[in-house]
Parts: structure tokens; C-alpha cells; sequence
């Protein structure tokens, strides 16, 4: 999908007509805050983001939102390491049907890096 606000929307949009469990977006970049473009799309679809940026480094710009109650994750840009990250930290809660709130996220964090 082309880095619109738009297209993305409607990627959203058509993924959730289609009775996914989850979205996972990746892009070029990392979601920066949620004024980007990746959020601005989730909320347009009619998502809510549950929180931004994590204390977890790697992937300490992760995005969690819902849409009802498929959740959709903004992966930072380490989703893509083979280092063990924040999105092996919590994509198989989510996986397994949890619901992930705003104090799960900043609790994911003890004092250190996973590195």
C-alpha cells in the first residue's frame, strides 16, 4: 500500500471487511508520534490507538490501536531483526486473544535493554 493517509485507510478498511483476527502494519519507516501517517489512517478507519512508544529498545516505537477488538500494531522498524524485540514480546499476546491495554505496554520495560 503507498504511503497515504487515504490508502492506508482503506487498506484498513478492506482488511477488516475481510474478518481478520489482526493487522500488522510495517513500513519504510517508524511511526514517529501519532500525528504520522500510520495513525492518522487507523483513527480515519475508525481505530483507536491504545498507546505509542514502549520502554523497550528494540522496538521502542511500537503503536498498538483497536478497532473494536482487532487489534492493529504499527511495527517499529526492528520487526525485521532477528534480534529478539518488542514485537516477539508482544505479538503472541495479542495472538493468543489478549487485550493489551496502555499499562501492559509501559510495563514491558525493567530497567534495561533487551540487548
Amino acid at each position: 500500500v503507498a504511503e497515504d493517509e487515504q490508502a492506508i485507510s482503506q487498506a484498513i478498511r478492506a482488511a477488516l471487511d475481510s474478518a481478520v483476527e489482526m493487522i500488522l502494519i510495517a513500513g519504510e519507516t517508524s511511526i514517529m508520534d501519532t500525528d504520522d501517517i500510520t495513525p492518522r489512517a487507523i483513527k480515519a478507519a475508525g481505530g483507536e490507538i491504545v498507546h505509542h512508544g514502549v520502554p523497550v529498545e528494540p522496538g521502542n516505537l511500537f503503536m498498538l490501536a483497536y478497532h473494536g477488538d482487532i487489534a492493529v500494531v504499527g511495527a517499529p522498524g526492528c520487526a525485521r531483526s532477528k534480534s529478539y524485540n518488542v514485537i516477539d514480546m508482544v505479538l503472541p499476546r495479542l495472538a493468543a486473544g489478549e487485550r493489551l491495554a496502555r499499562r501492559d505496554l509501559v510495563q514491558l520495560g525493567h530497567g534495561g535493554y533487551l540487548k
